[in-house]
């Protein structure tokens, strides 16, 4: 249930998308099956799988073109910047995230980005 009381239907793919980048069997790059494949992998509509497809772009794990050809489809990437900035200022714009969860969310993300950094072995290259 969502906070609206009904289930979304296109949460089962977002979850799939989400597992499938976490265990290594789709990467950066690669392309997701059409939308007649995932409507019938998870039961749902077409419809559906469209809506997941424009939350994943929205969220910045996804571009979708239309066609045929190597430029179509939808094709996992990574542009999370452009999405959490959105996001932020949407809420932030609302006046209803207090400025004590902003600080907080920087101070995590970026003590997790050090300590990253810190336990990479970077080659001189790398580095600059």
């Amino acid at each position: 249930m969502t906070e609206f009381g009904a289930v979304r239907v296109h949460d089962a793919v977002l979850r799939h998308v989400e597992e499938s980048l976490r265990s290594g069997e789709i990467k950066i790059g690669d392309r997701l099956p059409g939308e007649r494949a995932l409507a019938e992998q998870f039961g749902i509509s077409r419809a559906s799988v469209r809506n997941a497809i424009r939350s994943l772009e929205v969220m910045g794990v996804v571009r979708s073109s239309t066609g045929s050809g190597p430029n179509s489809g939808t094709v996992v990437v990574s542009n999370p910047s452009h999405a959490l900035g959105g996001a932020l200022r949407m809420h932030v714009a609302s006046q209803q995230l207090p400025l004590k969860d902003i600080v907080e969310a920087r101070i995590m993300t970026e003590t997790w980005a050090l300590e990253h950094a810190a336990a990479v072995s970077w080659t001189p290259e790398q580095a600059r």
